[in-house]
C-alpha cells in the first residue's frame, strides 16, 4: 500500500519519468525540478517527481502529472 501526502511517501520511493524511463530519487521526499523561466499560475500542483522544461507555462488552478505532453503551455484538456 502507498500513501501520498504532498511530496512525501510513506515506505517507497518517489521516482521521475525521463525520456520514457522510470528512474528512482533513491528519496521518500521529492519536490519538483522546474526549467528556467517557467511561469506557474496561482493554486497549481505539481505532483512529486514533476519534471517542467524551461519557459513552461502552467496555468492557475492545473495538476501537473509527472509527466506533461511535449507542449509549454499546460492547461485542462491540453494533457
Amino acid at each position: 500500500m502507498q500513501i501520498m501526502i504532498k511530496n512525501y511517501i510513506v515506505d517507497d520511493t518517489v521516482f521521475v519519468h525521463v525520456d520514457g524511463q522510470r528512474i528512482s530519487t533513491g528519496l521518500h521526499k521529492f519536490g519538483s525540478l522546474v526549467g528556467d523561466g517557467c511561469r506557474i499560475g496561482a493554486n497549481a500542483v505539481l505532483s512529486p517527481g514533476t519534471l517542467l522544461k524551461p519557459q513552461t507555462i502552467v496555468k492557475r488552478l492545473e495538476l501537473v502529472e509527472q509527466d506533461p505532453l511535449e507542449g509549454n503551455i499546460i492547461e485542462h484538456g491540453n494533457r
